[in-house]
């Protein structure tokens, strides 16, 4: 199993700032916000991406969508490692 940890959940965890408060300052909602924590998306948009490197100073919004990518990746590698696991031999 996966212990890599969603990186835009990782990086607002790292400013010390609640969901709310992040999606306020992002300028977006909080249910998307949650949806991006969440993993409901398969891909995180530039516009998205744009919104949460406002907050994220430190990050541009490509890398922002590169990370997510990677994240969404290394779980969907993890779901199918463990549906084999299940299917066994």
């Amino acid at each position: 199993m996966t212990s890599l940890k969603n990186p835009i959940q990782k990086k607002r965890e790292s400013l010390d700032l609640g969901r709310t408060e992040f999606a306020e300052k992002a300028g977006m909602t909080l249910e998307n916000l949650l949806m991006v924590e969440g993993g409901a998306n398969i891909l995180l948009s530039r516009l998205v991406a744009t919104k949460l490197a406002r907050v994220i100073e430190q990050s541009s919004p490509e890398e922002l969508i590169e990370e997510y990518a990677a994240w969404r990746r290394s779980v969907q590698a993890d779901v199918e490692e463990r549906s084999e696991e299940r299917e066994g031999p």
